[in-house]
């Protein structure tokens, strides 16, 4: 298996049974309309019907989103940069002024992770790299302003009004999240991506923000928690082993740190020896099985990794004997189950997952 390529992992009796699923899914899309403009929901579905070769109906979605006047801020998942960032995946032209929109909003947000913060802006900023240089240069200095000196490192700190209901409770005064989607993880993402263009002081957030999270890693699986301080942690993408450790690969490959790669591949094995089936009970993307498969397949396609592929073949069949997901959108609902069986089952790179730190656009 060559890192350089992407190869469709599933074959036979388990590819079919993954295109059976994908295709039910865009079937009930074509009915069911969205309820959301944003990447979650009706942007995030022009990607899927794009993949799958239904450029009406990505045409539709894409019109729908554009049009909305429920984006809700700038952020990637629910607002402006998502639309964005579909657009720029589909080849679509983006409007010089949503840049300068997204650049003023910067200044004003107060969170900096990836899915509603600062850090999902600089997934679209890379997206359109160099055009969106500007942009890309004002999400680093936002994120240096705000970044708190530890020893080792730099961290990001989550204000209480950040974090969910349970989380809050536990961390009355606000926390430092250790994971992909809200915290940590995301960011280290942006910042290796953008030292890999060159943008000043990416560089030294990017190695400060990965000293910090090596300082707080177990000695022993799991290695990282949901928060600094807290007992407990999933291993999903949003939070725990895998999904840290993807983001620390991808960033890493992107900024040429070889260390962090390797230790973080490490990470992944572990994991992928250490979580068993059962004990995972839902199918979707963001703490459930179909989100470990690409995971695991994201990152053995990467390293060339043999084991990790096995592990991405064995999620996929979970996710595959497991209900679908009542809900339609990308983290939690069938078009998240749906792209990621796209990318199981193609020879297409499956760039939408830039949208999760798992791979990076960054410099040829």
């Amino acid at each position: 298996m060559s890192p350089a390529t992407w190869q469709a992992l599933l074959d036979g009796a388990l590819a079919e049974r993954a295109g059976a699923v994908v295709g039910s899914i865009v079937e009930r899309m074509t009915i069911a309309p969205p309820t959301t403009a944003g990447l979650g929901d009706a942007a995030g579905r022009a990607l899927l019907f794009a993949r799958v070769d239904r450029d009406d109906e990505a045409e539709a979605q894409l019109d729908v989103a554009m049009s909305s006047s429920e984006l809700h801020g700038p952020g990637l998942f629910g607002g402006l940069a998502g639309v964005a960032f579909v657009l720029a995946q589909l080849g679509c032209e983006v409007d010089g002024s949503v840049d300068d929109g997204l650049g003023a909003m910067v200044e004003s947000m107060s969170r900096h992770d990836l899915v509603f913060g600062v850090a999902g802006v600089g997934v679209y900023a890379l997206e359109r790299m160099p055009a969106t240089a500007s942009l890309l240069e004002r999400v680093i200095a936002w994120l240096e302003a705000h970044a708190t000196r530890a020893t080792p490192g730099r961290f990001l700190f989550s204000a209480p009004d950040a974090l969910g209901a349970a989380t809050r409770e536990q961390f009355p005064q606000g926390a430092i999240d250790l994971g992909v989607a809200h915290g940590q993880g995301g960011v280290i993402a942006v910042a290796g991506a953008a030292a890999a263009w060159g943008v000043a002081g990416a560089r030294a957030l990017y190695e400060d923000l990965v000293a910090y999270v090596w300082s707080q890693a177990s000695d022993r699986a799991p290695f990282f928690r949901s928060m600094v301080g807290s007992s407990a942690g999933r291993a999903a993408w949003c939070y725990g082993d895998p999904g840290v450790a993807a983001a620390l690969f991808a960033a890493a490959n992107a900024a040429g740190d070889h260390d962090t790669r390797r230790r973080a591949l490490d990470v992944a094995r572990a994991a992928a020896r250490r979580v068993a089936l059962d004990d995972v009970a839902e199918a979707h993307f963001c703490h459930g099985a179909i989100g470990l498969a690409h995971v695991w397949n994201r990152l053995a396609q990467a390293a060339a990794d043999d084991e990790l592929a096995a592990a991405a073949r064995a999620w996929y069949d979970r996710a595959l004997r497991l209900p679908v997901p009542g809900e339609l959108g990308l983290l939690e609902g069938q078009l998240g189950v749906a792209l990621a069986l796209c990318s199981a089952t193609s020879d297409r790179e499956p760039t939408w997952d830039r949208a999760l730190a798992v791979s990076l656009s960054r410099p040829d």
